[in-house]
């Protein structure tokens, strides 16, 4: 059965962000590699898991201060 409603095409291509604090760019890099060795992995990766993990990239990019515990960056918006 098909779904209708808006569908998002799976082809959209993702490029690494510039991180805003120097600070946080290993975690950022770690949180890049990780989403895509989750890709890439037999199961692949859900889409839900997928736009988690992208927006929480993003926002990490986005932050102006350093990341220094789990604690920070669950708590960045």
């Amino acid at each position: 059965m098909k779904r209708k409603g808006r569908e998002k095409p799976q082809t959209t291509m993702e490029y690494q962000k510039k991180v805003v604090c120097p600070e946080n760019e290993e975690l950022a890099e770690y949180m890049w590699n990780k989403k895509q060795e989750m890709a890439q992995s037999p199961n692949g990766i859900s889409d839900n898991i997928s736009k988690t993990l992208h927006k929480a990239y993003t926002n990490l990019c986005k932050s102006k201060t350093p990341i220094k515990t789990l604690k920070e960056f669950s708590e960045i918006k």
